[in-house]
């Protein structure tokens, strides 16, 4: 009986090759070219303290709230965005702690901070709201 040695020590040698260019990702692709990590992908881009664009370390932007409550959640979401304010929240203002999950069938009963506050953009807003056929408590 003969064994055949040197296909089996080539199979182990480019099974071996495969794990090591798996583990490398400086190695060769499909296409012969290096790949480099995180190729294709798109990272945020951030300033070299870490911190987003446009935004100084330590600096805080004020805005002014706008008068929202009686609006549709919908509107009242779009309008304190284009306000500048980006963290928005809301609850349910009768305590039955149902999610707003259809924003444009709820109605805002209450807002913090208030209408008009001057308050730094990045404060989170929170809207109390109730669905459009209940009464604000």
């Amino acid at each position: 009986m003969r064994t055949h040695r040197t296909p089996t020590a080539l199979l182990i040698a480019a099974v071996g090759a495969l794990a090591l260019t798996a583990c490398d990702p400086q190695a060769a692709g499909p296409d012969g070219k290096a790949s480099t990590p995180g190729a294709g992908t798109s990272a945020p881009s951030a300033t070299a303290s870490g911190r987003a664009p446009g935004k100084a370390p330590g600096k805080t932007t004020t805005a002014t709230l706008p008068h929202l409550v009686g609006k549709g959640l919908q509107t009242a979401q779009d309008e304190a965005r284009a306000a500048g304010f980006l963290s928005l929240k809301s609850h349910d203002s009768l305590g039955q702690e149902r999610f707003q999950a259809l924003d444009r069938n709820w109605k805002v009963c209450s807002q913090t901070p208030a209408g008009g506050a001057k308050a730094d953009t990045g404060t989170t807003v929170d809207f109390g709201a109730v669905k459009l056929e209940e009464s604000c408590p």
